[in-house]
């Protein structure tokens, strides 16, 4: 998140294991939405997240009985009654903020031949999700979710909105071994000589479960016909879920692939000539920019910025909404390529003075949110970092005096150990070490910071300081203080 506008959004994240009685599968790390087919998924905002809290016992929606929980510890109990039982455990997850879980309560798990199935085959369980409990422990991509447990561990699991015959289906297939890939296989090879825009949906879900499971070329080639079928999937998909997801998807897929990357880059190549010349539309130079992204080609993008200050004559106000819109991997490139100048530039047509800044960041109503390991934080904190990479980067381009005044506005509101800590971090991460950074190290340390995180720090500072200012810290030239 380098200087970063955009406003968080809670995601849960990850892949579930019950008190260690669980399957364990490779992790998604980014976040995704929960695409519906007639209901566009609710945002879910970290000041309104809560727990859903199921009255215990048990409750019968239609004719089936369906146990209710509201912990982790009460399903590992469910998930272990199942095993001793010789059943399957069908668990899914929900909350009254969500509206496509309300939706699939009064469609899905009323249909008749769902809950003919789960009465003869299945321990059913309605969990009250709880983002601020499960969130780590359970790790959860988001809701609604149905996982299935067989012996004690999961076996299988189907996210999002899904209609009756869907989870039937994938239900039935439980039963003689499939599991959902299987199922949005066969679905794909049923559509697949039918016309693009009813192919959509199908590659949509293969795509995830294949990212999901860890398949990563099979994920990248759906999601690359996603993106040479992009006008066909947004005319399929009304609420804009499926494209917001494929540039995503992509980069996180070409971070763990080389030939991922490749394959990116080389759908990109048809946008390469026209962008070199000046003769791209808006439109293809935000194509272009995000596949660049996507593909990691953090040169090419600066080099993008250079003929654009260029052609400017240094001002870069008329791109203002192509870097907005593609800021994200715009500032990774900036920092990878340490072009501090070009990201000076752009952060102050974003925020103007940095004291401005400081000020704004310091005026906001703070509030508590969960974060992506479901740990609570402060709202204040968070928008903290926007002054502390801007403080950074007034270094890199020998602002010192600019950088420091902005620093002090923010210290006078968030006084702690943190905030002096992750100053020192990133001024560090940019490489710009100053002599003053000790004063806050050592003001952390008298809050009660971390020892073995100031310990380090402050050996990071001193190697990175050059030798007369080493000597003023008490380092020896063997690199040791005479404190240590």
């Amino acid at each position: 998140m380098l200087f970063a506008r955009t406003q968080y959004v809670v995601i849960v994240l990850g892949l579930y294991t019950v008190a260690g009685l669980c399957a364990t599968h490779a992790a998604t790390p980014a976040p995704e939405t929960t695409p519906a087919e007639t209901i566009r998924p609710e945002t879910i905002r970290p000041e309104t997240i809560r727990p859903q809290t199921i009255r215990p016992g048990t409750i019968r929606p239609g004719t089936n009985r369906v146990e209710t929980c509201n912990s982790v510890a009460a399903l590992d109990r469910l998930v272990g009654r199942g095993k001793s039982e010789g059943r399957l455990v069908i668990a899914r997850f929900t909350a009254d903020w969500c509206g496509p879980c309300k939706r699939m309560e009064q469609t899905t798990w009323r249909d008749p031949e769902v809950l003919s199935w789960m009465n003869a085959h299945a321990i059913g369980v309605r969990v009250g999700f709880d983002a601020e409990t499960m969130m780590k422990p359970l790790n959860i991509h988001g809701i609604p979710l149905i996982i299935a447990f067989q012996d004690g561990r999961e076996i299988d699991r189907l996210k999002s909105l899904r209609r009756p015959d869907e989870v039937l289906a994938w239900l039935r297939g439980l039963s003689e071994g499939r599991r959902a890939l299987d199922m949005f296989k066969g679905i794909l090879r049923s559509v697949e000589t039918k016309a693009p825009e009813a192919q959509v949906k199908a590659r949509y879900d293969l795509a995830r479960e294949y990212k999901r499971l860890g398949d990563t070329q099979s994920a990248a080639n759906e999601f690359v016909w996603m993106w040479k079928n992009r006008e066909v999937v947004s005319q399929a998909d009304a609420n804009g879920d499926y494209a917001l997801q494929i540039i995503p998807s992509l980069a996180e897929l070409a971070a763990e692939s080389e030939s991922v990357r490749a394959q990116v880059l080389e759908v990109r190549a048809e946008l390469d000539s026209v962008v070199a010349t000046g003769t791209a539309s808006e439109l293809d130079i935000r194509r272009w920019l995000e596949l660049s992204g996507a593909g990691q080609d953090h040169r090419g993008i600066v080099e993008w910025l250079e003929r654009c200050l260029a052609e400017s004559k240094g001002d870069l106000s008329s791109r203002k909404s192509l870097i907005e819109w593609n800021e994200k991997c715009i500032m990774l490139a900036i920092r990878e390529q340490r072009a501090w100048q070009i990201g000076y530039t752009i952060n102050s047509i974003w925020f103007g003075n940095i004291e401005k800044l400081a000020l704004n960041v310091v005026k906001r109503e703070s509030y508590e949110y969960l974060d992506r390991d479901g740990n609570r934080c402060k709202s204040r904190q968070r928008d903290a970092e926007f002054v502390i990479e801007a403080y950074a980067l007034c270094l890199c381009v020998g602002r010192d005096e600019e950088g420091a005044k902005a620093a002090q506005i923010l210290l006078a509101s968030l006084n702690n150990a943190e905030t002096r800590l992750r100053l020192v971090e990133q001024a560090l991460d940019f490489g710009q070490a100053r002599e003053m950074q000790m004063q806050w190290i050592n003001q952390a340390e008298h809050r009660g910071a971390d020892k073995a995180r100031v310990g380090a720090l402050k050996a990071r500072l001193k190697a990175a300081l050059p030798l007369p200012h080493q000597q003023l810290l008490g380092v020896s030239s063997s690199g040791m203080s005479a404190s240590d």
